[in-house]
């Protein structure tokens, strides 16, 4: 591993590269690094990913994602803590190809593993990989279906681990090029900037989401992977860097400044919808604990609930606890639903409820967590 206080998080890819050897290499993996209690909450998320695609549960454009070709050759092998050894492996930056991993051309293969700094990987299947991590060929984009989501940030496990990893390497600067919120959102960015010294968001000055991967990919080839420490850490919020394509922004927030273009919305509000309410949802659970402070007893069974009493005890006004429980509520709905599409309007109509919930939390001068300041 790089000698480095500096953190480079990309995505993985759609297309990868087909193939392999079998031959898995656990001394390159993200898990060796890891303390041993965060290795077994990542290869956990893994196998949890894995058991729903090979299930053939989960469908991608109505078509069972089991059935896709990448997918039939996948097998739980020891990366998903399984015992099967005829997988075929290639290193993760070699595996992916898509926009980002076009750029980096010939050199890629050794580009991302040997850069200055630290460099991980975002992926759908496998959480967050090395560059140089064994992976197998596979298809799981986050957004095939929300269990994936759900997965990786119930009790915020990929934040977890990935602040794991930044203790154990002393990372202080996290710079964030991912592009999609789909992923980006996997990680709970409050929490991580709690303790790292600098975290930045590239945004770009033309395209957003996955246009943005090219451009970025540039400016991984040209620039960030040879760059010496004393200029990784001396980027700056607020300021900007040119790739041969377009300029790059480099936010303090995960958003994009007014002025640059915003990710386009796939399939309707879905995918923001999946972000906003599972944002919102935590929020107010963070809220209510606050307010509690400490009182909850062993019988208080679910979010609901504890809402409900907080507002009989007088400790939440009756208007905003209704707020909290219809926001989620339609959060539970939207998610059961498999597609998280819900109206125009009850959209406008939650936003509006949390509004107001925000506004109660700063007026009772309870502690507002960033995310809440983000939406």
């Amino acid at each position: 591993m790089p000698d480095s206080h500096v953190l480079m998080l990309v995505i993985g890819s759609n297309t990868k590269r087909r193939g392999g050897v079998g031959n898995y290499a656990p001394d390159l993996a993200i898990t060796a690094s890891l303390p041993t209690k965060h290795a077994s909450l990542l290869v956990e998320g893994r196998s949890r990913v894995l058991r729903l695609i090979l299930r053939g549960g989960v469908t991608r454009h109505k078509v069972r994602i089991a059935d896709l070709p990448a997918n039939r050759t996948l097998v739980n092998g020891p990366e998903f803590g399984g015992s099967r050894t005829d997988g075929l492996y290639l290193p993760a930056a070699e595996r992916f190809s898509g926009r980002l991993y076009s750029q980096l051309e010939r050199q890629g293969a050794s580009l991302l593993p040997g850069a200055r700094c630290h460099v991980l990987i975002l992926t759908g299947l496998y959480g967050l990989v090395t560059p140089s991590e064994s992976t197998q060929d596979h298809q799981c984009h986050v957004d095939d279906h929300p269990t994936f989501r759900k997965l990786w940030t119930q009790d915020d496990r990929l934040t977890e681990i990935l602040l794991a990893y930044m203790r154990h390497f002393g990372i202080t600067h996290v710079l964030d090029l991912t592009a999609q919120n789909s992923y980006r959102f996997l990680i709970a960015w409050e929490r991580i900037r709690k303790e790292a010294e600098v975290v930045l968001h590239f945004f770009g000055e033309q395209t957003a989401g996955d246009e943005l991967l090219v451009p970025l990919g540039a400016l991984v080839r040209d620039w960030l992977c040879n760059a010496t420490e004393e200029k990784l850490l001396s980027l700056r919020p607020g300021t900007s860097v040119e790739t041969p394509y377009e300029r790059v922004y480099l936010q303090p927030l995960p958003k994009p400044p007014t002025y640059a273009p915003q990710e386009s919305e796939r399939q309707g509000v879905e995918l923001n919808v999946a972000d906003e309410l599972g944002r919102m949802r935590r929020c107010i659970i963070r809220l209510a604990d606050a307010t509690a402070e400490g009182l909850w007893e062993e019988d208080d069974v679910g979010v609901q609930g504890r809402i409900t009493k907080l507002a009989r005890q007088g400790r939440i006004p009756h208007v905003i606890a209704d707020y909290m429980i219809h926001i989620t509520r339609t959060r539970n709905k939207a998610e059961y639903s498999g597609t998280y599409r819900i109206s125009a309007p009850t959209l406008q109509s939650v936003r509006g409820e949390f509004a107001a919930i925000r506004e109660w939390a700063g007026t009772s001068k309870l502690p507002i967590p960033d995310e809440c300041l983000e939406l």
